[in-house]
């Protein structure tokens, strides 16, 4: 029986890729391979805006591209390859450029839909992602084109400053008028709220209120004036799925029944701080979604910045620029010396931000005087 045992485990041993017995003999676990990828021709891939992260959009499994290695999950696990349809070796962790893929990006390649706006996406043959991936990322290759958006540039707000570099916004917003003051939701899995019952987008985070109009972006303390012209799309709204007022229709997020609680505009601007402190909406009502199970993240520090204050949006912009900083499968102790970098860019960064917090009250408070002036002016 022992010898029979023994020849089963060497027959196993002959048929698993040298490379990847050497990890598990190394490990002392036992690891099953995901199966490999069979198409009936080579695929072509889509580019996702804003990224360089590739993926095949018409399979069923989500194959991705990124770095010149091809990526997937299966099993709960990450697997990496030089091919797609060839053998894959398990990776240590999340791939970093996962945190930039929508979660619903699929859904927006079905809709040929953008962030709202139409998005004619160009499938690539795989052979020129894989020898040119490279050379495009270099050159910023689609960011020139747009990856495909139409009006995506117009999105990025076209500002000119004056000498103290504050924005000069050439018109505001048109006005909204509401029957009665406005109540909001609040968003699954975040903590920024909208009002549902008006067709323009109005978003609240943070302590402000939001609105794009006409591809520029404006900020306010209040919901009904005062809107001031903000220089970039804040960072919070890369976490607002696209279809978000379909779902509301709908009473239905991810799948599951939705029971959106509507919530006086006063309890948002006078509670959104403690919410956010103690995880309301996740510990006590689960953003009113039956079963939710939000997936643990790190937390997101959204930083908008003044509008015009280009030293401080580069000092940020330095500190928080993301690097893919994948290691080798299995070499312990690159993976070590980058997670010992890490850990000490994580500590530098919690110092950084509680003197940009103080700053950014500062900030503020400022920016609520221009308001003020601004809204005495109009009044005489």
């Amino acid at each position: 029986m022992k010898k029979l045992l023994l020849r089963v485990l060497l027959l196993a041993l002959l048929l698993i890729p040298f490379s990847t017995t050497a990890e598990i003999r190394r490990l002392g676990i036992s690891i099953f391979m995901p199966p490999l990828i069979v198409l009936e021709q080579p695929p072509d891939l889509i580019v996702l805006p804003e990224t360089y992260v590739y993926v095949i959009p018409d399979i069923d499994q989500k194959i991705f591209f990124y770095g010149g290695w091809w990526w997937r999950q299966w099993e709960g696990s990450w697997y990496r390859s030089r091919e797609y349809n060839s053998v894959w070796d398990i990776y240590a962790d999340v791939p970093s450029f996962y945190s930039d893929v929508p979660l619903n990006w699929k859904y927006d390649y079905e809709e040929s839909n953008w962030r709202g706006l139409r998005w004619n996406h160009e499938l690539i043959c795989y052979e020129d992602v894989q020898q040119n991936w490279s050379v495009w990322e270099e050159k910023r290759y689609w960011e020139k084109h747009t990856w495909g958006v139409q009006g995506l540039e117009s999105t990025r707000m076209k500002r000119r400053t004056d000498e103290g570099g504050i924005i000069i916004a050439s018109s505001s917003p048109a006005s909204i008028v509401f029957v009665s003051p406005p109540q909001l939701i609040v968003v699954p899995k975040t903590n920024i709220y909208v009002i549902p019952g008006v067709a323009a987008d109005i978003f609240f985070y943070s302590g402000w209120w939001w609105r794009p109009s006409e591809g520029h972006w404006y900020r306010s303390k209040s919901y009904n004036s005062g809107w001031v012209g903000y220089s970039d799309v804040p960072s919070f709204y890369r976490e607002i799925p696209t279809n978000w007022r379909g779902e509301y229709r709908r009473k239905r997020w991810e799948g599951r029944q939705w029971k959106p609680e509507l919530i006086p505009h006063q309890q948002v601007e006078g509670n959104w701080r403690r919410w956010e402190k103690i995880n309301y909406w996740e510990n006590e009502r689960t953003w009113g979604v039956q079963n939710i199970k939000p997936v643990r993240r790190l937390k997101h520090q959204y930083i908008d910045v003044e509008p015009g204050n280009r030293s401080q949006q580069q000092s940020i912009g330095t500190r928080l620029k993301h690097q893919s900083i994948d290691a080798e499968p299995g070499n312990r102790s690159q993976q070590q010396s980058i997670g010992t970098r890490l850990k000490h860019q994580s500590i530098d960064a919690r110092q950084e931000q509680a003197i940009d917090a103080r700053q950014e009250q500062s900030i503020d408070a400022r920016q609520e005087q221009t308001i003020d002036v601004h809204q005495q002016q109009l009044r005489r």
